[in-house]
Formats: C-alpha cells, structure tokens, sequence
C-alpha cells in the first residue's frame, strides 16, 4: 500500500518491514523498534490533516500522530486481519478486514457490515477506494460493492476477485480482478 501526504512525503506500508516514508531525499522507517506492535502493516490512509491509521496483519488498528503510535481500540476480539483502509471526505473511516466483513469508525464509534446482510458476496474484502463523488467501491474475495446515498449495490463482476480500483474521468472507474481489468461506466461493468 502507497500514498502521499499533504507534505508530500510517501508513505509505503510492508507486510513485514514495517512502514517507510520517503521525504523526497531520505526514507525513514518505522517498525516494531520505534513502537509500532507489528511490521505486517497491510493497510494505511491519512485524514490529510494530523494523523495516519495503519491497519496490521495480527496486531490490529493503530494511529501515527504527533511522531507517536497509539491503538485504535477494535470492538470485538480476537481483532481481525486488516486488509484494507479508506478515509473520506466525509470523515469516516473504512475497514476492510479478512474474514470480518467490513467496519466504519466516525466518532469513536465502530460499526461492522457483514455477508449475508446488504449482498455483501463474502466478509474478506481486499480494497477499499473513495471515488471523486464521494462514491465507495469495495473489493471482495468473490465480488464488488458501491456505497452511495448511504446505500450498498451490487456490482456485476461475475464473482471475481476485486483487488483494487481507479477512477479515470467523472463517470468512469477502472476495476482490477485477479485475471485483468474491468471498467465501469454508465453505470455498467
């Protein structure tokens, strides 16, 4: 997982070697020597403001503010696998999580979206992405989901494996499954 920041530093998430960030001249590390309770760092967003969220493979969710990690209480045990995170222009956090469904926290609240409930294909979702529109495309093991106007639609990818997504234009979105691409547009795949 790769993103850049306000500042433009890039940070790189490992699953095993911990997180990087490159400032533009040096890389900095940050593992379990300096904090960080595991070096799986499978997911990673910013709120853009003060403060990264970093999901792990085995040690849970955990927040990089102020140079200090500190951990964003799950609420339920044993924690899941975090697979994936997204934070959006509406403030809200998304969970992606392997086997646990997918989870929102705003406000120090959690709430969890599980399979069968709203079509969910399966509770192991891959990626999460926040389109332009403020639309929220979710990757699955097995399938798609958009989230709009506080709403889940099921999106025709033939139980495909979703790995990731790309928005090319307004209305258009380029979907990555295991075996190629697939593009969304005029509301169709």
């Amino acid at each position: 997982e790769v993103f850049t920041d306000v500042e433009g530093n890039v940070w790189m998430a490992s699953d095993g070697q911990g997180l990087f960030r490159y400032s533009g001249t040096q890389f900095t590390g940050l593992d379990e020597t300096m904090g960080l309770p595991s070096a799986q760092v499978t997911a990673i967003a910013s709120n853009y403001r003060d403060s990264l969220f970093l999901g792990t493979y085995d040690a849970g969710l955990f927040v990089f503010k102020d140079g200090k990690i500190s951990p964003l209480s799950f609420p339920s045990a044993p924690v899941p696998a975090i697979t994936s995170l997204c934070y959006t222009a509406k403030s809200k956090l998304w969970i992606g999580t392997r086997g646990r469904g997918l989870w929102s926290y705003e406000k120090g609240v959690f709430r969890q979206y599980v399979a069968p409930d709203r079509n969910f294909p399966s509770n192991f979702v891959n990626s999460i992405f926040e389109d332009d529109n403020e639309r929220l495309w979710i990757g699955f093991a097995n399938g798609a989901i958009l989230y709009e106007h506080d709403s889940f639609k099921t999106l025709q990818t033939k139980g495909r494996r979703i790995n990731a997504f790309l928005s090319i234009g307004r209305d258009s979105m380029l979907i990555g499954e295991e075996n190629g691409l697939l593009l969304y547009a005029g509301g169709e795949i």
